[in-house]
């Protein structure tokens, strides 16, 4: 293997072991398997489709506020922030 794609391979792996990432892994695994935010997201649908905007309006702020899909999206934005500096350093010439 060449250099290059061995010290990807060991950033690959340093990153999924960072902190921040494990703990974003977990919470997204949590978030994608919880009943209630998925029942919530195809209520949202239904009421979107039907025209129910009192309804849609309700049910996306009781969905926004949920404490899973909040903490979800704060992670969800750090990570991205995180990967965001390495990808400037990585193509710094």
């Amino acid at each position: 293997m060449n250099e290059t794609i061995e010290l990807a391979h060991e950033l690959k792996k340093e990153i999924l072991n960072d902190p921040l990432i494990v703990e974003y892994l977990r919470i997204k695994k949590l978030f994608q398997s919880d009943d209630e935010i998925n029942i919530l997201k195809h209520d949202i649908s239904l009421a979107k489709a039907r025209h129910q905007n009192e309804l849609h309006k309700e049910l996306l702020a009781k969905y926004n506020s949920h404490p899973l899909v909040v903490n979800y999206n704060v992670l969800k934005e750090e990570v991205n922030e995180y990967l965001l500096e390495i990808s400037k350093i990585v193509n710094k010439k």
